[in-house]
Parts: structure tokens; C-alpha cells; sequence
């Protein structure tokens, strides 16, 4: 749903016993700079993005987004 900026699934699990289960799942997609602009809002600094969790710069095929920030003390 790219207006709403939604992903939207349908996980099907198929049981030992034949049954067929269906269920549907909603994620919310940020871009990255969306990412730092929501940190800084609430007050993180220094924010970094990653691509993995071994801190591989991010880039348009990284599998993730990780985002690592500093929040001031006090």
C-alpha cells in the first residue's frame, strides 16, 4: 500500500494434518533519512546507518537498516 507507505503479506502455512492457514501482516516502511530525521526529532545525535548487523555501510541492497544513535545525557 504505497500511499500509506505499508507492506502488506499474506503468510500461508500449510499443517501436517492438510490444513491450510492463512494469515495477513502489515509492516511500516521508513526510507533511511526519514529514520535519522524521526531520531533527531526526539532528541538522538551522531546517528549512523548500517546495512547489517557486522556494520557494513547501507546501501539499495543491503537486506536491513540499522540504525545506531548516541541520546545526551540528562
Amino acid at each position: 500500500d504505497l500511499p500509506r507507505g505499508v507492506l502488506l503479506k499474506r503468510w500461508t502455512y500449510f499443517l501436517p494434518d492438510g490444513r491450510r492457514v492463512a494469515h495477513d501482516s502489515e509492516v511500516r516502511l521508513h526510507l533511511p533519512h526519514t529514520l535519522v530525521e524521526m531520531l533527531a526529532s526526539v532528541g538522538f545525535r551522531e546517528v549512523e546507518l548500517y546495512g547489517d548487523l557486522a556494520a557494513t555501510p547501507l546501501d539499495i541492497d543491503s537486506p536491513r537498516c540499522i540504525c545506531r544513535a548516541r541520546r545526551p545525557l540528562g
